[in-house]
């Protein structure tokens, strides 16, 4: 840019940045960040006309980048359209190729930096809306609530769609898992129809009217189906967007009532069993439970203050899984629905588990008896304890606190007639607890072990997504999981990993003489005899049909011989009685070792297989290394 003077030329330019960034930042608008970008990059190209230093001319580059999450798509264009402007010189006094190069570059960084940042803006606009509903919603019940009803704030503030919906995906996506589905759907009945209400993916389905999930509601009955070629018509119920080759459905059922109707398709031929069902049922249940937690709390007409500590804190409960943030949380949110300490007692086998506020003295973290204190009487009725003044009571909280303590609330979760639980609150003060602090403990507590019963139940389907149905081993997706852990961990720490796959001999007689079901008798005796014979760090897995994996941790080739060798000798030990016949099994076994043959998963892997190979086409019954399988060898 030729200029008579150049210091007159970068006072002016940087007046003229200087004010339309200040600008920018207090109005916020595009044109200031512009007019900024274009007089910066144009003192930049002074300074690189007068020092003539490369680098001072690549510092042009990051302004529009650095800008363009802050600008609208147009400033952006109309500042990229500026950029053969603030480099004119270079068109006539350099090679225009580079000129063009580094014009482009500026173009391609600020779209694709200005494409994320639009996206992510747009989704934080959303997030922002839906916030800022809710809060809109939460101040209109407060500042109405003298002329709402209890009702109908109730109904605004608990009955929230989204929040079921999420809990309700969360434990279809497990069961998902566990019965290796491609998706599973629930389907709630209103006005005698069934309509769409959650489902393992983020897909809607729209339902018929008629069909499969139709018969399971009028019926009442569970149904595991595979449609076989003249099935191709088969209504389901719902417009899935696949095609279903095997469909299992239960009645989703709150007492005697049916609520609805679960479903789990998938595009595998006989991918459901028997034992799917079960697990089925348990999801199930666990559905009528959180509808259930939802619709009590609606049965309560409570304060406004008292229903936002309880949103939020039985909100941050449905978050956890893990029982120890649980128990903290119950804690925390009781302290601040009763304005007392409080102590959690959970049962165990044997006693008491003891969780408690910090500001208590606990004089033991675990209560083998309640004997000799008032929890006993909540013990024997397994009813609610509310003392106004404690002090009247001799047997009092003798051995459990050390302060002395005027007043007291206990209250029991009682499940199948048993005590599983006791939330005792306390508070210095005669009479410390007003009925509306009782309604709402009750609410909570209600709210709270439901949750502890969700980190159980979560475990135990964690588990059935882990393991096999028929043996209880673990299964092949877990097995892959496993070893390729094991593999890393092993790399890490300069160790040997072997792997064992084994092959029941003639197992197909087995099946064709007695039939499946003492085929599968087999197999679990036989996993059973495995997981009995290896050590308790080993991991053994079914890894198909009649294949077994034993993952051999810390273990060398003689190690995993040994243990091999002891595994084939137990197998031939076995007796089995069928049809008045005794009959036994007997297993071939390859062996391959981690670093010594295979550094890889799958080359560890496929060494195994072609070791067992090696021994079924050799006798069977018999253990093979792959170090003694010969070259010419499959």
């Amino acid at each position: 840019m030729p200029v008579r003077s150049l210091p007159g030329f970068f006072l002016i330019a940087f007046l003229f940045a200087a004010c339309n960034l200040y600008f920018f930042y207090q109005l916020r608008e595009s044109i200031q960040a512009v007019v900024f970008i274009f007089f910066v990059q144009a003192i930049i190209e002074g300074l690189f006309q007068l020092k003539g230093n490369t680098w001072i001319h690549l510092l042009t580059i990051p302004l529009p980048v650095l800008f363009s999450p802050v600008l609208n798509l147009k400033a952006l264009i109309f500042i990229l359209l500026l950029q053969p402007l603030v480099h004119i010189r270079d068109f006539f006094h350099a090679e225009i190729l580079d000129t063009n190069i580094m014009v482009l570059i500026v173009a391609l960084l600020s779209l694709g930096i200005w494409a994320i940042f639009y996206k992510k803006n747009e989704q934080l606009k959303e997030l922002t809306a839906s916030f800022d509903k809710l809060n809109r919603e939460a101040r209109e019940i407060a500042d109405s609530a003298s002329v709402l009803n209890d009702d109908l704030i109730l109904s605004r503030y608990v009955t929230d769609r989204e929040e079921i919906v999420r809990d309700i995906k969360g434990i279809l996506n497990i069961l998902e898992r566990a019965i290796t589905a491609d998706k599973v759907i629930f389907f709630m009945q209103k006005s005698d129809d069934l309509h769409y209400f959650a489902s393992s993916i983020d897909n809607e389905f729209e339902t018929t009217g008629e069909g499969i999930i139709y018969s399971v509601l009028t019926r009442a009955q569970p149904l595991l189906y595979c449609p076989d070629e003249s099935d191709r018509k088969i209504e389901f119920g719902y417009v899935s967007d696949q095609h279903i080759n095997s469909f299992i459905s239960i009645p989703v059922n709150d007492g005697r009532i049916t609520i609805g109707v679960l479903a789990a398709e998938s595009r595998r031929y006989k991918a459901f069993q028997q034992h799917d069902l079960d697990v089925m049922l348990i999801v199930a249940e666990e559905i009528v439970r959180i509808m259930r937690r939802h619709r009590v709390i609606s049965q309560f007409r409570l304060a406004h203050q008292g229903l936002r500590i309880l949103h939020d804190e039985s909100s941050g409960l449905m978050e956890l899984l893990e029982l120890e943030g649980i128990c903290s949380r119950i804690i925390k949110a009781t302290e601040r629905l009763a304005g007392a300490e409080v102590i959690l007692l959970l049962k165990k086998q044997r006693g008491f588990r003891v969780y408690s506020s910090s500001s208590l003295e606990m004089k033991a973290e675990r209560i083998n008896s309640l004997k000799g204190t008032v929890l006993e009487m909540v013990v024997s009725n397994k009813e609610p304890l509310h003392l106004s003044d404690l002090s009247q009571f001799k047997k009092g909280l003798k051995g459990i606190v050390e302060d002395e303590y005027k007043s007291l609330l206990a209250m029991p979760v009682v499940k199948e007639n048993q005590i599983r639980g006791i939330l005792v609150v306390l508070s210095k003060k005669k009479g410390g607890f007003s009925s509306l602090q009782v309604d709402l403990l009750k609410v909570l507590i209600n709210q709270a072990f439901e949750s502890i019963e969700n980190a159980l139940l979560h475990e135990e389907i964690k588990m059935l997504a882990y393991t096999d149905g028929l043996t209880g081993l673990l299964n092949h997706r877990r097995f892959q999981e496993s070893i390729d852990r094991e593999l890393k961990r092993a790399e890490r720490y300069n160790e040997r990993v072997s792997l064992i796959l084994t092959d029941i001999d003639h197992f197909k007689n087995v099946n064709d003489t007695y039939g499946h079901p003492v085929g599968d008798k087999v197999l679990r005796e036989v996993a059973r005899m495995i997981k009995s014979t290896v050590r308790e760090i080993d991991i053994p897995a079914r890894y198909g049909g009649e294949e077994f994996a034993i993952i051999l941790l810390n273990a060398d080739v003689i190690i995993a011989k040994r243990t091999a060798e002891r595994i084939r000798k137990k197998a031939t030990e076995l007796s089995f009685k069928a049809d008045g016949r005794v009959f036994g099994v007997t297993l071939s076994l390859g062996v391959a070792t981690y670093p010594d043959d295979a550094t890889e998963r799958e080359d560890l892997i496929n060494k195994a297989d072609q070791a067992l190979y090696f021994a079924k086409e050799n006798g069977r019954n018999r253990t093979v290394l792959f170090r003694e399988v010969r070259p010419e060898s499959p």
